[in-house]
Parts: structure tokens; sequence; C-alpha cells
């Protein structure tokens, strides 16, 4: 939970960490999975104002699509491997 708690805080959203906890997202790995559509449910669903989920969302996008992006090449890869 830390690691959420520092990222929230380095997107100046630290006021959410309990909501992100209460909601299951506790994890690092567990908001890096989420899509964009499952990022902004998640925003709705912990009370943030429109302000908040933009900063939220953009960011998100900037720090986890790269990585999700690489995930799923390489994910790809393997299967085209293993066929």
């Amino acid at each position: 939970m830390d690691e959420v708690r520092e990222i929230l805080a380095n997107m100046g959203l630290g006021q959410f960490a309990n909501s992100f906890e209460s909601e299951g997202y506790d994890n690092v790995k567990l908001i890096e999975a989420l899509t964009s559509e499952d990022a902004e449910e998640l925003c709705d669903s912990t009370g943030m104002k429109k302000g908040h989920k933009t900063t939220f969302c953009r960011q998100y996008k900037q720090k986890f699509s790269l990585s999700n992006a690489l995930i799923n090449q390489e994910r790809l890869a393997l299967r085209q491997y293993l066929m």
C-alpha cells in the first residue's frame, strides 16, 4: 500500500489513498493492470471530482500505458513463439 500512497502523493492526490485501499487497490500491480475505462471507474468510485479524475487519468496514462503496451507486446511474442 505504501507504493500506492506514494504514487498518489506524487500525483498530488494523496488524499485518495484510503479510498483506493477501500476499493481494494492496495497494490501497484492492480493499478498497473487497469484499463483506461477501469481507471475512470475507480476515480468515480473513490469520489474524485472532475479535476482530480482528469489529473489521475492523464498521469495514469503517461505512467502505465507504456508499461502495459510493452507487456502486451511480450505476451503476443510469447504466443507466437509457442505456436
